[in-house]
């Protein structure tokens, strides 16, 4: 896990109703700990994971204890009593008194992972890390929202030439719409962005589908503007979008020319 979190139990000591996980997520094997029941669950708003599991003690019907999973994803959040069962008789193995483990549905790619055809050696590869936003509530909550907060990052970037070429994937798990803005403040010519749509596979010999979902030269005028839309419903659904700026071979790189912003949204605009 990215950083340690505050324990449930904490928020319920002083007296809130709500419990926040959100963290970045570093493996697909990050597993994270809810030490009080919980009235609900649902995706919180900074959320780039689109689904969670949620595994708890139940006792069934011959009173054997059997670990029951709940995915709640963005468009179903479970509304209902979720035990952490705490009393001797419920006990994960070890030992350890029950919990509420949380783990993402989605797969996260692990550290260092790079896009198919980035030379690390050469290129200059900018991955966004996914971030988990889980709420948990001890009452009954009056409303869930089923949507994310629109994901926004922007910056400044070096395109290179020489045939390197300068990446930046963002998360997008299940998002619907993908607005790119690229300003030419250097009044460059000849450098262009290929957008790319990633998924992640669980397949032994192939773990990654990457698809081009098309090229777009950049404008060249000073201050010139270009502005790329990418909707699901035409290209389908992808777990990162990954931008590739180029520039002509015989071009040295250009140190800051380039200003960049991306949102997606959960809603197709």
């Amino acid at each position: 896990m990215t950083f340690p979190q505050m324990p449930a139990s904490q928020t319920v000591r002083d007296s809130q109703e709500l419990y926040r996980l959100t963290t970045e997520l570093d493996t697909p094997g990050d597993i994270y700990e809810i030490d009080v029941s919980s009235k609900a669950l649902a995706i919180g708003p900074n959320s780039d994971i689109a689904a969670v599991n949620a595994y708890y003690y139940y006792l069934d019907t011959i009173s054997k204890q059997v670990v029951h999973p709940i995915t709640v994803s963005v468009n179903s959040p479970f509304a209902g009593r979720v035990d952490a069962r705490n009393d001797p008789s419920a006990k994960y193995p070890g030992r350890t008194p029950g919990r509420i483990l949380v783990t993402a549905a989605d797969i996260v790619p692990p550290v260092g992972w790079t896009p198919l055809n980035a030379n690390p050696a050469t290129d200059i590869i900018s991955v966004i890390r996914p971030r988990i936003d889980l709420l948990t509530y001890f009452s009954p909550p009056p409303v869930i929202a089923e949507r994310r907060a629109d994901f926004f990052t922007r910056g400044r970037l070096t395109i290179l030439g020489g045939g390197g070429g300068t990446w930046i994937a963002i998360p997008f798990y299940r998002r619907k719409f993908l607005s790119v803005r690229v300003v030419n403040t250097g009044a460059l010519a000849g450098r262009s962005v290929e957008l790319i749509g990633n998924a992640f596979t669980l397949n032994v010999t192939s773990r990654v589908y990457e698809v081009s979902l098309g090229v777009t030269a950049l404008a060249a005028g000073l201050n010139a503007t270009t502005s790329i839309a990418i909707r699901a419903s035409t290209v389908g659904l992808f777990d990162y979008i990954i931008a590739r700026f180029t520039g002509a071979a015989t071009d040295g790189a250009a140190v800051n020319t380039f200003e960049y912003l991306f949102r997606a949204t959960d809603e197709e605009v």
